[in-house]
């Protein structure tokens, strides 16, 4: 039986869903799908893609706080230090801290206390996470600066704080 053209006649009264089927299956079969190769390399970018987004988002809000953490350990480790000089020395508080806020470090108007704590309380004066280059108190010659400020009210106790904390806290050790 011929099919001619604008007619509805079927061969065979086949019915016209099972014709299409079979066309579509034909071109299904012929199709090829992605090869491996293609595949990894999206996954791959797609993994690039979100690490770097997690970086760039982890870097806004993470940062700080670890920074602020840091400064924590700092002043609890030169207050550690501060105790154990003046455990040692008939609680004499090491030599120029005063009631005005100083900040710890070499140069005028710091407070040295790196000859008096470093290296018997201390291995390495720690400084400021934010500080580009803090310098090295371990050489008598070298300046330093650590970004943390020490006072004491009467020689006895003292209180050390973080000169730049960040997020709006306050870091503060007394004793």
């Amino acid at each position: 039986m011929t099919v001619r053209c604008g007619t509805s006649a079927r061969p065979f009264g086949i019915p016209r869903a099972f014709i299409y089927t079979e066309r579509m299956r034909q071109l299904l079969r012929d199709q090829r799908g992605f090869t491996l190769p293609e595949l990894a390399v999206v996954c791959v970018l797609f993994v690039l893609l979100l690490a770097g987004s997690l970086l760039l988002l982890r870097q806004k809000s993470f940062d700080p706080q670890l920074r602020n953490a840091q400064r924590r350990l700092d002043i609890a480790q030169i207050a550690q230090a501060v105790v154990a000089y003046q455990a040692a020395h008939d609680g004499q508080l090491p030599p120029g801290i005063t009631r005005a806020g100083q900040q710890i470090g070499s140069g005028k108007g710091r407070v040295n206390v790196c000859p008096a704590l470093m290296p018997t309380y201390l291995k390495a004066m720690p400084s400021d996470p934010y500080l580009p280059d803090p310098g090295n108190c371990a050489k008598p010659t070298a300046t330093y600066a650590t970004a943390y400020i020490i006072s004491s009210a009467d020689g006895v106790h003292f209180a050390i704080s973080a000169q730049y904390p960040e997020l709006h806290q306050r870091i503060r050790v007394s004793r």
